[in-house]
């Protein structure tokens, strides 16, 4: 059944310009609407101005990627209609759930893409 209601809106917050193309490329085949940020910083501001349904942060860091999730959570927390957050892994879990656990504590779903 196709949905003929409005697309849904997905900022992407992505450092890596190819892998940012290849997520947009995916989620515009499921007809959704993305935008795609290279940074945290542009990215709240973008989200102040956007309506935006789910924002699809890809970490950069292992060493940082949880600060820059909290970071990113503080600044939009109080917002009146906040968007479902996924938070995508580019390396292994290793098998531990400690960073889906983090995510639980936000509600932020945290995935692995390795």
């Amino acid at each position: 059944m196709h949905n003929h209601g409005p697309l849904e809106q997905v900022l992407v917050i992505d450092p890596d310009p190819i892998h940012a193309a290849s997520l947009k490329e995916a989620l515009e085949r499921a007809e959704c609407r993305v935008s795609i940020q290279r940074d945290h910083r542009t990215a709240i501001d973008a989200l102040k101005v956007e309506r935006v349904d789910t924002v699809v942060v890809v970490a950069r860091s292992q060493a940082w990627w949880k600060s820059e999730l909290r970071l990113l959570w503080a600044a939009i927390s109080g917002s009146e209609r906040l968007p479902e957050i996924l938070c995508l892994l580019r390396w292994p879990s290793g098998g531990r759930p400690d960073d889906r656990l983090f995510g639980d504590q936000l509600k932020v779903r945290v995935l692995h893409e390795a």
